[in-house]
């Protein structure tokens, strides 16, 4: 969620110094798609910026910047503008990150199922995770290697399969081409789907198989949200799976393995 206390703080300060500038929120992840309110303070933050006189600055913001416009949940007061991701801009961007995570750390997601771990789940949708990992594995014979959460602190909980450690962002080994998994699997993480708001990836059409409605633990709420989000992403042609019970799962691993 924008930090708008800090950021009204730094527009005043080049509103004082008279810079010739134009603020714009760019996208934030997966949030940008299925929340409206991602971009607008809570109530008592929007208090706080006009008892200080900084709320204006907020509302002259005009633009948001995304990847893909046309898959936001619901119109808002802002602009969208679609982000440049024609290859020359790609390969600047990635050219760029290179230099804040070099692209040389030694790890990488090759050829195998990349398990998208989520924290604070109960021992019952845990073993329900596990369960399903161990089928993937026992009917694509590739290794499932998980990337933990960064809030994660269950690493030992994930000693039967490889461990991703690596401090470079997913999204960023997307872009440096070194995250080529065959199939991706969670049981909600919206990181699954930054795969398909990037153009120009040697694995853009990578299947991923979503969890969520098998979970012990399933928030409805939640799941509401993923239901329409996954929905959008279906017509999008995204090669999304959303199996409603065990059986389903084993079918589209079997499918998967086969095709």
């Amino acid at each position: 969620v924008p930090d708008f206390v800090s950021l009204t703080y730094v527009m005043r300060g080049y509103r004082k110094r008279q810079l010739s500038c134009e603020f714009a929120f760019g996208d934030d992840g997966i949030g940008t798609y299925i929340r409206e309110d991602l971009h607008r303070p809570r109530p008592p933050v929007r208090t706080f910026l006009r008892v200080v006189g900084r709320l204006s600055l907020l509302e002259s913001i005009r633009h948001l910047y995304v990847y893909k416009p046309a898959l936001m949940a619901v119109p808002t007061a802002l602009t969208p503008v679609p982000i440049l991701q024609d290859s020359a801009t790609c390969e600047r961007r990635r050219t760029a990150l290179c230099t804040v995570w070099p692209d040389n750390d030694g790890q990488a997601v090759n050829d195998g199922i990349l398990y998208f771990e989520q924290p604070d789940l109960s021992e019952d949708s845990r073993d329900a995770e596990h369960a399903a990992l161990y089928t993937a594995q026992e009917i694509l014979h590739q290794p499932v290697i998980v990337k933990l959460h960064p809030r994660s602190k269950s690493d030992e909980l994930w000693r039967p399969f490889v461990r991703l450690h690596t401090d470079t962002p997913y999204e960023v080994m997307l872009l440096q081409h070194r995250c080529t998994p065959t199939l991706m699997m969670s049981v909600d993480s919206t990181a699954v789907f930054s795969a398909y708001l990037f153009d120009h990836l040697p694995r853009a059409g990578c299947p991923c198989i979503l969890l969520y409605r098998l979970s012990a633990a399933r928030d409805n709420h939640i799941s509401a949200a993923l239901d329409r989000l996954y929905e959008r992403f279906l017509r999008m042609g995204a090669p999304l799976y959303r199996p409603d019970t065990v059986e389903q799962l084993h079918t589209a691993l079997y499918s998967r393995a086969g095709g």
